[in-house]
């Protein structure tokens, strides 16, 4: 059996016993109408079978009706055969009749008030009232009159109201109790405690005796009610009350059966007297019943709408307070409300705190009076919102923080006032600064490097024609002091961009594992004579710094930046630390400083207490040629250089100062991977080996750099040949096999750059020995397919421009003989 058969299978068994169910319900508030609730020509007063075929209709797919509403004429039919003293028409024609207003009213129903009947709202009960009862009855309520006089063209006005009247009755008595039960009763029965059991019980105990009392009173036809008669409704009173409309239905259910049973067997013989006082006692049942139930429904909503109001507050209460922006409240003058996340932006420890606190509280000096425009403005109009904002506010604390606000106006107690969200972005502005400024200092870096390549190349060629000028003129003293003078200005350009690159390289050429505490403590008393005698010097390192892996110079090179940089910031004097310790930045570290990565570092801070700076300055003091100092007093490149050594070395650079508060500079330098140094063997060529016969190529886009090279080359002994771009070479190293070495430019036009050129020519030539040389050193895009370790290791053998004639007459001579 497949699992949609199984489904159907169950949905048919399901629908069986249900009708059963309903219609061994039908047959026994038949009977009991029959036997218990008869007039004296033997008449049931009501039929409360009606009120279970409505409400069965009611909780009942549609496809069920075709089985329901058969079986429960059929019921109806016999019981009526069985017990009534009817004609053959009148025990044909009543069932129809009275299952004909059930299925009317249950379409009626479905038709003008679509949601279930759950009696907890007033026009549930009016629902029930007007469509399930006083208009189908109405209606069939004129051939059901016919027929209970015995004159089928004959209708009688007394008969008709005794109809509507019971059937109004049993439908608002039986119907919701049946409904009641029969939607999630299961689950009320479950949840209801016992003390609501024990008052149910005691209300339905007490209503019986009640309706017992005022109804056994006097019992005579016509005869007035007591004065106690009131009892009754006190007690359905309490039931809507405390009980809500299940008990409710339940009692009134249990009261129209007591006093219809009690009063059913004193009522007279006469026609006229029996159908008068049935309409008066269903009436007056009626109108207690739906009193009742509409109070019990009333009081449910109400309730219900408070139960709901209670909720929504709970839940706008637990999204203000969990809410991940501020919200605050406030008129022109002061708050009268905000949220944790609004207390914690703006440094209170309390939400509370902030009631009382006037508006202007949080804006700086310079933001007050444009911020209380725009409050009154929108708090005068007393509607709608502003477009949102970026604002500077001040904390508690007198931190300033950026935020983000959009304000609308509201009425609070009673009077005009505004509501705020506002949204702390410090951190995200922070790291978009960041970013933005790392972008600029790469630009800045690709540019400075750009530069220093050009001006390498002309300072080569300069240094290449004054070492010729100065062979030429050995003999003439005067000339040759010349020449030395040239080459000593030559070099200070040399140094100028050898610091303009040092802040564009992405790689240090060599590092050894270092400890900085040993280097800080070394550097201490230098540090110290270059200071002024005002400035105190003081270190504090801890004692278990871990080793780092970087080029040690380069390391003391950035410290005496850093203290000339801080000497210059305390013209009077002061305290310069140097401090140092392990740290570990974590991810939220990362995401507000986009140039810093995860992981262990030794951080070391250079801290001064000297006029410090303003934000704009601080964003700029890495560029290179940047300096606050005056004309002539600086080159701009010193801190310039600190954050190329410290981008190198794979750290982290970071600046916190403030006007007149001093200036930390602190640096996260990785903790070392490897645990020792390899120490090279290889023993320095002598300088009397530095001549050789070797035959070179030469490859370079600057014709007099070509020329240079090749002089001073052909000068040792060695045979040139030239070349002004990759292709060339490439067709000059296929005729000429025999070349020995290729010493190339890095960047070259032509689409090809000297470490591609390098990867052909050794592809083509393994056995051919390859030098480098290049006046811009920014690590270029390494070459795919494997050949990382060999771009790598010419990258790590360099030759850096502008070179003299030892230093490329050193370079060649050691690249023809390494690996021999």
């Amino acid at each position: 059996m497949t699992l949609e058969t199984q489904r159907d299978t169950a949905l048919a068994m399901g629908s069986v016993l249900n009708i059963v169910r309903y219609c061994s319900l039908y047959v026994l508030c038949a009977a009991g109408a029959y036997l218990f609730f008869q007039a004296a020509q033997g008449n049931p007063i009501i039929w409360p079978a009606t009120g279970v075929f409505l409400a069965a209709l009611l909780v009942s797919s549609r496809r069920q009706w075709w089985g329901l509403v058969p079986a429960s004429l059929a019921c109806d039919l016999a019981v009526r055969m069985q017990l009534g003293d009817l004609t053959a028409s009148e025990a044909v024609v009543l069932p129809f009749l009275a299952g004909g207003q059930a299925i009317a009213a249950a379409l009626l129903i479905q038709r003008f008030h679509e949601e279930p009947l759950r009696f907890e709202r007033l026009q549930d009960v009016m629902a029930l009232l007007l469509w399930g009862g006083l208009l189908p009855a109405a209606i069939l309520g004129v051939p059901a009159s016919m027929i209970a006089g015995n004159a089928l063209n004959s209708f009688t006005y007394s008969g008709w109201a005794w109809w509507v009247t019971g059937n109004c009755l049993q439908i608002m008595t039986v119907t919701p109790v049946v409904l009641l039960l029969s939607r999630d009763s299961q689950s009320h029965i479950r949840q209801a405690k016992p003390v609501f059991w024990v008052e149910v019980t005691a209300l339905l105990v007490s209503l019986v005796a009640t309706t017992v009392l005022v109804f056994s009173y006097d019992a005579s036809p016509g005869a007035a009610l007591p004065p106690y008669s009131f009892l009754p409704f006190a007690f359905l009173t309490w039931s809507a009350l405390r009980l809500g409309p299940r008990a409710t239905a339940l009692a009134c259910l249990t009261f129209s059966l007591v006093a219809l049973w009690f009063d059913t067997g004193f009522i007279g013989a006469d026609a006229g007297d029996v159908q008068g006082n049935i309409g008066a006692l269903g009436a007056f049942l009626l109108i207690a019943t739906v009193s009742a139930l509409s109070s019990a429904s009333v009081i449910a909503e109400s309730r219900n709408d408070t139960e709901r109001l209670a909720e929504n507050e709970r839940k706008l209460r637990e999204v203000m307070t969990l809410a991940p922006i501020g919200i605050y409240i406030a008129d022109k003058e002061k708050y009268a409300y905000t949220n944790p996340a609004g207390a914690k932006i703006i440094g209170l420890s309390s939400p509370d705190e902030i009631v009382g606190m006037s508006v202007m509280s949080f804006y700086p000096p310079e933001g007050k009076a444009a911020a209380q425009q725009r409050i009154d403005s929108l708090v005068d109009e007393g509607s709608g919102s502003r477009p949102r904002i970026v604002n500077t506010v001040v904390d508690a604390a007198g931190n300033r923080r950026i935020v983000e606000a959009m304000a609308t106006a509201i009425r609070w107690d009673g009077r005009p006032s505004f509501l705020v969200m506002v949204n702390d972005i410090s951190g995200r502005k922070q790291a978009e600064d960041a970013m933005m400024r790392a972008q600029k200092m790469e630009a800045v870096g690709q540019l400075s490097g750009g530069i220093a390549h050009d001006f390498n190349n002309i300072l080569g060629i300069i240094i290449g024609n004054l070492e010729l000028v100065q062979d030429m003129a050995a003999d003439r003293p005067e000339i040759a002091e010349r020449i030395e003078l040239a080459l000593k200005s030559v070099n200070r350009g040399a140094s100028i961009t050898h610091k303009l690159l040092s802040f564009s390289r992405e790689k240090t050429q060599a590092t050894t594992l270092t400890s900085l505490s040993a280097i800080i403590d070394a550097m201490q008393e230098l540090i110290s004579r270059s200071l002024t005698a005002a400035v105190t010097v003081e270190n504090r390192l801890a004692d278990d710094l871990w080793m780092v892996d970087l080029d040690p110079g380069e390391f003391q090179d950035a410290l005496v930046n850093l203290a000339l940089n801080a000497r210059d910031a305390m013209p009077d004097g002061g305290t310069l630390v140097i401090a140092a310790e392990n740290t570990r930045l974590d991810a939220e570290y990362v995401k507000l400083n986009p140039l810093a990565r995860e992981g262990e570092f030794v951080m070391i801070s250079v801290t001064d207490t000297g006029i410090g700076m303003d934000q704009d300055v601080a964003d700029r003091i890495f560029e290179p040629f940047f300096s606050t100092k005056g004309e002539g007093k600086g080159s701009g490149l010193g801190l310039s250089m600190v954050y190329g050594f410290v981008q190198r070395s794979g750290g982290h650079i970071k600046v916190e100062t403030r006007p007149g508060k001093g200036t930390t500079f602190r640096i996260y330098l990785p903790r070392a991977t490897r645990t020792h140094t390899p120490v090279s063997t290889r023993a320095q060529t002598p300088v009397a080996q530095l001549r050789g016969t070797e035959t070179i190529l030469i490859v370079d886009d600057e014709a007099e750099v070509t020329d240079i090279a090749s002089h001073n080359l052909g000068f040792l002994g060695y045979t040139v040949l030239t070349a002004s771009n990759g292709s060339e070479a490439l067709e000059i190293l296929k005729t000429n096999p025999y070349i020995d070495l290729l010493f190339s430019d890095v960047v070259m036009p032509g689409g090809q750059d000297g470490y591609q050129l390098a990867v052909e020519a050794h592809k083509m030539f393994p056995e051919l020995k390859i030098l480098l040389t290049s006046g811009f050193t920014q690590r270029r895009e390494h070459a795919t397919n494997g050949e990382e370790a060999f771009i790598s290791k010419l990258a790590n053998g360099l030759l850096n421009k502008p070179y003299n004639r030892r230093q490329l007459a050193r370079a060649i001579r050691q690249t023809l003989e390494a690996g021999r």
